[in-house]
C-alpha cells in the first residue's frame, strides 16, 4: 500500500507543478503584453510631445508676427496723426509686402 500512496503523492505533486507552470506561463504572457503596451504608449507619448512642441513653435511664430503687425499699425496711425506722409508710404509698402507674404503661404 505504501507504493500506492507514493504514486498518488507524486500525481498530486505533478499536478501542482503543472498548475504552477501554467500560471507562470500566464504571468509571463501578461508581462510580455504589458511591456509591449508600454513601448507603444511611450511611442505615442513621444509623438504627442513632438506635436506639442510643433504647435508651441507655430504659436510663438504667429504671436511674433501679430506683434510686428500691431507695431506697424500703431506706427502708421502715429505717422497719420503727425501727417508724416513719407513714413506712411513706407509703411503701406511694408503692409503690402506682409500681405503678399501671407498670400504666398496660403493664408
Amino acid at each position: 500500500m505504501e507504493a500506492s500512496g507514493d504514486r498518488e503523492g507524486n500525481y498530486v505533486i505533478d499536478f501542482i507543478l503543472h498548475r504552477l507552470e501554467v500560471e507562470l506561463g500566464k504571468k509571463r504572457e501578461k508581462t510580455r503584453e504589458m511591456a509591449e503596451q508600454l513601448r507603444a504608449d511611450g511611442a505615442a507619448l513621444e509623438a504627442l510631445e513632438n506635436k506639442r512642441l510643433m504647435l508651441m513653435n507655430e504659436r510663438d511664430e504667429k504671436l511674433a508676427e501679430k506683434k510686428a503687425v500691431d507695431k506697424l499699425v500703431f506706427d502708421f496711425l502715429e505717422a497719420d496723426d503727425n501727417m508724416n506722409f513719407v513714413a506712411q508710404r513706407a509703411m503701406l509698402n511694408r503692409i503690402v509686402d506682409l500681405m503678399s507674404g501671407d498670400a504666398a503661404r496660403g493664408v
